[in-house]
């Protein structure tokens, strides 16, 4: 999409079902271990943390990708 209306749709769109992606990975959490829920929970939310981090370490650190290649190599990775 060229135009600024179609960007924003699709932008909507993706935020929504990336939504969605968290909420069943969350929703998940209280089943793995009702005794220790808080360090399950922690697990899982470090665990996003880290993957964020690691993946901008890959792509954005050092000179091996120019900037819009690194975003759009961050993008297939979170889409694929």
């Amino acid at each position: 999409f060229m135009t600024l209306p179609g960007t924003l749709v699709i932008m909507i769109f993706f935020s929504t079902l990336v939504q969605m992606a968290e909420g069943a990975t969350y929703a998940v959490t209280p089943y793995v271990s009702k005794r220790s829920l808080g360090v399950v929970s922690g697990f899982v939310g470090a665990g996003g943390s880290a993957g964020s981090s690691i993946t901008q370490a890959i792509f954005f650190k050092g000179t091996s990708y120019p900037t819009y290649d690194g975003i759009t190599y961050m993008g297939a990775m979170v889409i694929g």
